[in-house]
């Protein structure tokens, strides 16, 4: 309880968990995450394009690289890794 009277306040509690995106590409899925309160930690695309358009337009975490070849820092411990491989 707070307040002189006694009353309660409400509390707010982040429960905002973290990503990691795979075949991130412009980052269209991404911002969908984003939106639903994820926070991206690390991206990846192997279209330096497409990688290009996601930092201008996103928090400028995506690296441009092969998903095969190129891991994610050590440090992170996403709580989601999702991704959006192509469909050829």
């Amino acid at each position: 309880m707070s307040g002189a009277e006694g009353t309660m306040e409400p509390v707010r509690v982040s429960n905002q968990l973290s990503a990691v995106s795979l075949y991130s590409g412009a980052g269209g899925l991404d911002l969908g995450f984003d939106q639903a309160g994820f926070s991206i930690q690390w991206a990846i695309d192997n279209d330096p394009w497409a990688v290009r358009t996601y930092n201008e337009n996103l928090d400028p975490v995506a690296v441009c690289g092969d998903v095969l070849t190129v891991s994610p820092p050590s440090d992170l411990e996403p709580d989601v890794v999702f991704g959006g491989p192509p469909c050829q």
